[in-house]
C-alpha cells in the first residue's frame, strides 16, 4: 500500500540521516515521506534540517514552504472534539503556542487530557504541563498550580511541572513553596540553572518577610 511505502521510505530515511547527520539527502527525502504521511510538523523539521546543511538550495526552501502552508491548513478548520488523539491535539497544541495562541493551546492539551485521564501515563502529566504552560503566559497562576499539580501527582519526578509550579508560586508571592519546588526540581536535575537561580532568589524573598 502506499501508506506502508511511505512509511518504509521514512524509516529508511530515518536510519540514514541518524547514520550520517550532514547528508541533507536523507533529511530531505524524510521530510518528502513525512508528508506524504500527512506528518506536516515532522516535514517541516525535516526540511529544516536540510535547509540548515544547504541554506542557498531553493527547491529546499519551498518544500518547507509548502510543508508549513499545508500544516497551517490541517490545524486550521479542525476542532478539538473532533480529534480522537492525543498526541495528535498535543501536536496541534504545540504549534498553537509557539503561534502565541494559548488559549487556543490550552483548550487542545485540554481535549488530550480528556482522552488520556481514565488512565494517566506519563504522557497525561506532559498534556498538564503544557497547559499550565498557557496558564502562565495568561498571568493564571492559580490554574498553573493546580495543572503542575496534577502533572506531579501522575509522575512525581516530572521536574517540569515543579519548575513551572515554583515560577507560578513566585507570582503569588508563595516563596517557601516556591522554594520547596525549586529544590525538587535541583533533586530531579541538578545543574538546572532557572531552578539554581530562582531557588536562591525566592529563598531571599522568604528570609525577608519572615
Amino acid at each position: 500500500s502506499a501508506l506502508g511505502q511511505n512509511l518504509e521510505a521514512y524509516k529508511d530515511a530515518e536510519t540514514c540521516v541518524s547514520l550520517k547527520p550532514s547528508w541533507v539527502k536523507g533529511h530531505f527525502r524524510k521530510g518528502v515521506a513525512l508528508f506524504k504521511l500527512a506528518r506536516f510538523e515532522e516535514a517541516v523539521q525535516a526540511y529544516s534540517r536540510a535547509l540548515e546543511l544547504e541554506p542557498a538550495n531553493g527547491d529546499i526552501q519551498a518544500k518547507v514552504n509548502e510543508a508549513r502552508a499545508a500544516l497551517k491548513k490541517q490545524s486550521e478548520g479542525v476542532t478539538p472534539q473532533s480529534v480522537t488523539d492525543p498526541s495528535e491535539c498535543k501536536r496541534i497544541g504545540n504549534a498553537n503556542f509557539k503561534d502565541g495562541k494559548y488559549e487556543d493551546a490550552a483548550l487542545w492539551y485540554t481535549r488530550a487530557i480528556e482522552l488520556t485521564e481514565v488512565e494517566p501515563t506519563e504522557e497525561t502529566a506532559v498534556y498538564y504541563t503544557n497547559r499550565a504552560a498557557c496558564y502562565a503566559q495568561t498571568h493564571m497562576y492559580k490554574q498553573v498550580v493546580a495543572d503542575s499539580t496534577a502533572a506531579i501527582t501522575i509522575n512525581p519526578k516530572a521536574a517540569k511541572a515543579y519548575l513551572r509550579r515554583a515560577m507560578a508560586y513566585e507570582s503569588l508571592e508563595k516563596w517557601q513553596k516556591a522554594c520547596d519546588d525549586y529544590r525538587t526540581v535541583m533533586e530531579i536535575e541538578p545543574g538546572t540553572q532557572l531552578a539554581t537561580e530562582g531557588f536562591r532568589r525566592a529563598q531571599r524573598f522568604a528570609k525577608e518577610c519572615q
